[in-house]
């Protein structure tokens, strides 16, 4: 498993469990691990369908609903936010910090956080790719006429920009005159889509280089062996 603290692979870790209350709808219970490695404690709290996990199918009772939204939930109460696969280690500090932020209030206030992960995006264009315009929505627009990123990627970047600006004004959109809330979901969406960018721009580049580097070895080895004498 990993650990929620410090990400590293605990082979041998595993969650122990404590049960808590039933009713009729959930079980409730605990769940702590402690790491072997950073020897951190986490501590979530969870529940699932009581029917899912008590009755054997011959005695499910007829009217139950297999196709019930949700059948299981989790929440971190220590550390105190979602833990996610560890970004890469060469994005500059400037954009972790904010990122994290944008993680640890992702269970507490999704606008918050849909709003740091709107700031990591204008950072990060203005910084990091030096775009500077009047606003995210130009920014935006300049980066998609250079071709830098694929134009389904353009088009995460710009949901990042609509749900963020309304976070953090709360401005009302000017069509409806509605105030656009910020769900769990969508928070936790606008941070997959920053992982997407860092995904792009420091793993794949690498990831093809070190492709590079085998194939052209390997042609080096073939014309080698070629000129080999008989």
């Amino acid at each position: 498993m990993i650990c929620p603290h410090c990400k590293v692979s605990v082979p041998s870790g595993k969650w122990n469990r404590t049960d808590i209350a039933t009713d009729a709808s959930w079980n409730y219970l605990i769940q702590h691990f402690h790491c072997v490695e950073c020897h951190k404690l986490s501590i979530k709290f969870c529940g699932h369908i009581p029917q899912l996990v008590r009755f054997p199918s011959t005695y499910i009772p007829s009217n139950f609903n297999y196709n019930v939204e949700k059948k299981f939930f989790e929440e971190y109460l220590l550390p105190k936010s979602t833990p996610r696969e560890p970004i890469p280690k060469d994005v500059e500090k400037i954009f972790v910090n904010d990122y994290d932020s944008a993680v640890k209030l992702l269970s507490i206030d999704a606008n918050a956080s849909a709003a740091y992960s709107r700031k990591v995006l204008q950072h990060y264009i203005e910084r990091k790719l030096e775009i500077k315009k009047s606003d995210l929505k130009q920014e935006i627009k300049t980066l998609k006429e250079l071709n830098r990123y694929p134009s389904d990627l353009i088009d995460m970047f710009d949901n990042i920009r609509h749900y963020g600006v309304f976070a953090v004004h709360a401005k009302t959109d000017k069509i409806t005159g509605e105030i656009i809330e910020v769900d769990y979901d969508e928070a936790e969406s606008l941070l997959d889509i920053l992982e997407e960018l860092f995904e792009y721009d420091y793993v794949r580049p690498a990831r093809i280089k070190e492709r590079n580097k085998k194939l052209q070895k390997k042609l080096k080895d073939s014309k080698s062996s070629q000129n080999e004498p008989k």
